[in-house]
């Protein structure tokens, strides 16, 4: 840790990431005000890497307490009781402890979402979305102005960037239209996405629920629209993965 907190800082560092989403457990090990381990148990679906992050970025705004992302851990625990465990090793790398790989073709298995970073400031908004393909993961950005509507486009056109190394060269997905429209109550994402493969071009369309996370669902919205598309390309896995430091 390379803050210097005050007397009962581990205490309240567990309960602030007991409080975090899916966080169910969570044990500090210590030495002196020297952070070893943090373990975290975690239910429902979300990334391991996506819980990590949380806990960093919890711990810096509400403790002012640094932790190096080598030390979290996450065990997470399915609803069929499969425990599976991801070990942050470096900035958007986990290795995960999870059933053996899908044997089915590449282009008979959905692209995985992986976790979003949105940073923001007076003028500006960068988005960062990455996606995995079976033992494959691949990142997209995009920038623009810092207004909400304008964020959710990024989010969309990151998603689509990230999802185009997974695909041949001769194959695009461009952003058409975003929006958001009530439904049934709630708040639905609606997705338009022009795609176009040598002389074949096509609209796009999907959706998803925005009823708990607005920006996370852009990016389910966005994969809706390139599913059954994506079902008849081939995908590769090999795909370069650039490491770079999160934006808080």
């Amino acid at each position: 840790m390379e803050s210097n907190p005050t007397a009962g800082w581990v205490e309240r560092a567990e309960s602030l990431i007991l409080s975090l989403r899916d966080v169910t457990g969570v044990d500090i090990a210590c030495e002196g005000d020297d952070i070893l381990e943090v373990n975290i148990l975690a239910t429902g679906d979300r990334p391991p890497k996506q819980i990590a992050r949380d806990v960093r970025s919890a711990l810096r705004a509400e403790l002012r307490i640094e932790v190096d992302h080598r030390k979290i851990s996450v065990a997470q625990r399915r609803d069929d009781s499969v425990l599976r465990e991801g070990i942050l090793l470096a900035e958007g790398t986990v290795i995960e402890l999870v059933p053996p790989l899908d044997p089915r073709p590449a282009g008979s298995r959905r692209i995985q979402f992986l976790g979003l970073d949105l940073s923001l400031n007076t003028h500006r908004a960068h988005a960062r979305v990455e996606l995995g393909l079976g033992d494959g993961e691949a990142a997209g950005e995009a920038e623009g102005p810092a207004n909400q509507d304008d964020s959710l486009r990024l989010i969309a056109q990151a998603t689509l960037q990230a999802v185009g190394r997974f695909v041949g060269d001769n194959t695009r997905f461009t952003l058409a239209d975003l929006v958001t429209v009530p439904l049934g109550g709630e708040p639905v994402v609606l997705v338009g996405v022009h795609y176009q493969k040598g002389r074949e071009r096509l609209l796009l369309s999907g959706s998803a629920a925005a009823s708990r996370d607005l920006q996370t669902s852009v990016v389910f919205a966005t994969l809706a629209a390139l599913n059954r598309r994506l079902g008849r390309l081939s995908l590769r896995e090999a795909v370069e993965y650039e490491l770079r430091p999160t934006t808080i």
